[in-house]
C-alpha cells in the first residue's frame, strides 16, 4: 500500500530543485538591487545595453535598471545565473529574448523550468516556476 505514495519521488525532487533555483534567483535579484541602490557608483536607470555592473561576493554582475541582466553565462561579469550561482552542471541554462530559462536536465522544454524575465524601466524582474512536466 505504501508504494504509490513513494513512487513519484523523482518528480518531487525535480520540483524541489527548481524551487531552490527560483529562490536563489529571487534572493540574487534583491541583493543585487539593494547593492546597486546603496552604492553611488551604480546607476539604476541604465538598461541592459549599458555596461553597468555591481560587485558581489561571487564577482561582478551586469545589471539592467539595478537588477541582474538576463544573461545565462556564469562568467564574470555575468547576469542572473552568476548572481544566483546557478551552474550549468546542474541545469540547462539558456537565453530566450529577455528571459533566462533554467531547465531541469532530461525534461521536456517548457515543462520543468524556471524563467527569469528581465526588468523593464520602473519594474522589477519576475521569476516564474513551471513544474507541470517534472
Amino acid at each position: 500500500f505504501a508504494l504509490p505514495r513513494f513512487a513519484d519521488l523523482g518528480s518531487d525532487a525535480r520540483i524541489a530543485s527548481l524551487e531552490g533555483a527560483a529562490g536563489a534567483m529571487e534572493s540574487a535579484k534583491s541583493i543585487t538591487r539593494s547593492t546597486c541602490l546603496a552604492r553611488d557608483s551604480c546607476d539604476e536607470t541604465v538598461d541592459s545595453t549599458g555596461s553597468e555592473t555591481v560587485a558581489l561576493e561571487g564577482g561582478n554582475i551586469n545589471v539592467a535598471f539595478g537588477y541582474p541582466q538576463a544573461t545565462a553565462g556564469t562568467s564574470t561579469p555575468g547576469g542572473i545565473a552568476a548572481a544566483a550561482q546557478l551552474s550549468s552542471e546542474d541545469y540547462d541554462i539558456s537565453v530566450a529574448s529577455n528571459n533566462v530559462v533554467v531547465t531541469f536536465p532530461d525534461t521536456a522544454s517548457g515543462e520543468c523550468d524556471v524563467t527569469y524575465t528581465a526588468p523593464a524601466s520602473g519594474s522589477a524582474p519576475t521569476v516564474t516556476v513551471n513544474d507541470t512536466g517534472c
